[in-house]
């Protein structure tokens, strides 16, 4: 009788853990899952802070680069304008009335229609380009866009 309780402890222990193994193996496999998960979010949230910052950048040098054309637009206009102290000759009102112009003899020149053609999105032609081989600095250089911005595109549409 002692044997066979001790044959059906064996057994039971046995079985214990073989699934404490398996219990283990399960835990470590969703413990790598989860580690992947924490690396893609912490790639994409790198990607996307360093597209926000060459965003900043950007917006940054548009805004210097309108204040410079507003101010250089402003000079050239002063430069232009006559001034009431250079007229060399009075101006005389003209004695005749100026006649206006005419509504009927203007003729629509945009009588047909425009056809639609849709234009390519950014993400289109970078698809394209993908698919053709390039690689993204190749595909920024080309579109006028930052590495960054590509990349992005290109990794949310493998998603």
């Amino acid at each position: 009788m002692t044997t066979l309780l001790l044959i059906i402890s064996l057994i039971l222990h046995a079985a214990g853990f073989y699934f404490i193994t398996l219990l283990f193996m399960k835990y470590q496999s969703v413990k790598q899952i989860e580690e992947r998960q924490a690396a893609m979010l912490a790639e994409t949230e790198q990607s996307l802070t360093a597209y926000l910052i060459e965003l900043k950048d950007e917006n940054e040098k548009l805004i210097t680069e309108m204040k410079d054309m507003q101010q250089s637009e402003h000079k050239w206009k002063e430069s232009i304008a006559p001034k009431k102290s250079d007229a060399s000759f009075p101006v005389e009102e003209a004695d005749f009335p100026v006649p206006s112009i005419i509504h009927e003899d203007r003729v629509e020149i945009s009588a047909r229609k425009p056809e639609t053609i849709r234009p390519k999105t950014i993400e289109d032609k970078v698809f394209h380009l993908n698919q053709k081989g390039f690689s993204a600095e190749e595909i920024a250089k080309q579109l006028n866009k930052g590495i960054t911005e590509i990349e992005l595109m290109l990794k949310f549409r493998q998603n």
